[in-house]
Parts: C-alpha cells; sequence; structure tokens
C-alpha cells in the first residue's frame, strides 16, 4: 500500500511542478536594441518616432545603416460599420521590427499609436523606459 501512496505522491508533485507557469524573462534579442530607424511615411510613423526620441532609451536615427533595428510602420483605415452602415475609418497600424539581416523579431497589428510601445514594452520585458 505505501508502494502505491509513493507513486501517487511522486506524480501528484511531478504534474504540479510541470503545471506551473515559470515567469517570463526578458527577450534577450530585443533587449539588445540600443538604436532603431523608424521606416515609414504617415502620420502613425511620425507619431512614435518623436515619442520614442522623446520618452525611451531607445533612440531613433536618422538612417537604417545607422539602426541596430528598423521599425516598420504601415497605416490604413479600415470602415467601421455601424447598423450596417459604414460610418467612420478606424485607424489600423502594423508595425513590424527586423534586424539588420531583414529578420523578423517582433510584429504587431493595433488601433493606436500608443499600443504599439506598450505591446512592444510587454513583450521586451527589458528596461525600456517609458516617460510620460
Amino acid at each position: 500500500m505505501s508502494k502505491y501512496l509513493a507513486v501517487a505522491l511522486v506524480l501528484l508533485f511531478a504534474v504540479s511542478a510541470a503545471g506551473k507557469k515559470k515567469p517570463k524573462g526578458p527577450d534577450p534579442v530585443l533587449c539588445a536594441i540600443k538604436t532603431v530607424f523608424v521606416a515609414g511615411n504617415n502620420s502613425a510613423a511620425d507619431w512614435i518616432r518623436s515619442e520614442w526620441q522623446r520618452g525611451t532609451n531607445i533612440a531613433v536615427v536618422n538612417s537604417a545603416e545607422q539602426a541596430d533595428a528598423i521599425l516598420e510602420v504601415n497605416e490604413s483605415s479600415v470602415p467601421v460599420e455601424t447598423y450596417g452602415r459604414a460610418t467612420q475609418a478606424e485607424a489600423a497600424i502594423n508595425v513590424i521590427l527586423r534586424d539588420k539581416s531583414r529578420k523578423q523579431l517582433w510584429a504587431d497589428s493595433v488601433s493606436s499609436n500608443n499600443l504599439v510601445i506598450l505591446h512592444f514594452r510587454k513583450k521586451a520585458a527589458c528596461d525600456v523606459k517609458w516617460m510620460q
């Protein structure tokens, strides 16, 4: 009987340990980024460029050659239907962060400029400061 109890306790412990999620650590690739070039000729890219330059510890540079990573920003309008009629357009902002070899490091699709920065901070989970 004690043999079965011991096996049951070992299995219970193993299942319990496997079920616990380890806290996610910082993404070392994203944390290594110190400079970024924001590519895009739209209002979302302009906003991101000015806000990152003003309030983060990731410097925005003027050329892709100077940057550790390139943030491609595309903005489009998506019609919003109200009562079966398209009444307004909502912005859709798509961003892709690539390293110098053009490998995709991170991507996001949001409806607000603020969310781009917030989602990046959450994904990177490193010491990316954001001062408002």
